[in-house]
């Protein structure tokens, strides 16, 4: 073998050992970086949340949050004013409701005065009646005289014609025109009252008639 030859041959040798050495160098990285431990789950999560963005705009609307914040102080709000309208309410229909118990026993009480004082000037009218028949005219003309005009009316409405037409007749002559205008108001409104009521008597009378006699009205007939 030449010296060439030999030459040739060292350099593949060391040429083959260096290509060897090389490609082995990142195998044994690799079994390095293989053989060090995996972190744990609980690591991935810290990892994962510290890298993660701390805004939270992203998830949340503040404007949306604001709307429904002044919304739930409307209702409240709305809510409180019910609240007190209600009460003012019940305390105007308490009132309202306690007057109107005062207005009934009022009343009531006027509606028995009134029954009192008129059964009183009957029970006293009927003495006076009874006084003035035993009295003389002209006693019983001074009597009437001095009485209260609406008493002395009543009083002389009751007696007697004959009787009353003598103390009448003693009487002084504007106080006997005075009560007897006054006798005869009282007279023609009692005359008036039951022509109204005979009226009304006869006008129903007239329409039942009316109805029996026509058929066509709702009656039948005669």
């Amino acid at each position: 073998m030449s010296k060439f030859t030999k030459f040739a041959a060292f350099f593949l040798i060391v040429g083959g050992m260096l290509f060897l050495a090389g490609a082995g160098a990142p195998g044994a990285g690799a079994t390095d970086e293989s053989s060090s431990p995996s972190p744990s789950p609980s690591e991935i999560v810290a990892e994962v949340i510290q890298e993660s963005p701390r805004d939270g705009s992203c998830l949340v609307d503040e404007a949306a949050l604001e709307d429904l914040r002044k919304q739930r102080e409307s209702w409240a709000s709305r809510m409180k004013d019910l609240g007190a309208r209600e009460s003012e309410l019940k305390a105007r229909e308490a009132a309202l409701n306690e007057e109107f118990r005062k207005f009934e026993a009022l009343r009531s009480d006027l509606g028995k005065d009134d029954a009192s004082r008129q059964q009183e000037n009957e029970v006293r009218v009927a003495k006076l009646v009874e006084t003035l028949e035993t009295m003389s005219p002209k006693a019983a003309s001074a009597l009437i005289v001095g009485l209260d005009e609406a008493l002395a009316v009543a009083t002389m409405a009751r007696i007697a014609t004959p009787k009353l037409a003598k103390i009448m007749n003693i009487m002084e002559p504007k106080r006997s025109a005075r009560l007897t205008e006054l006798m005869a108001g009282v007279v023609r409104a009692k005359e008036a009252a039951g022509k109204r009521s005979g009226a009304v008597s006869d006008d129903a009378d007239e329409t039942t008639l009316i109805l029996k006699k026509d058929p066509k009205k709702g009656g039948e007939k005669l």
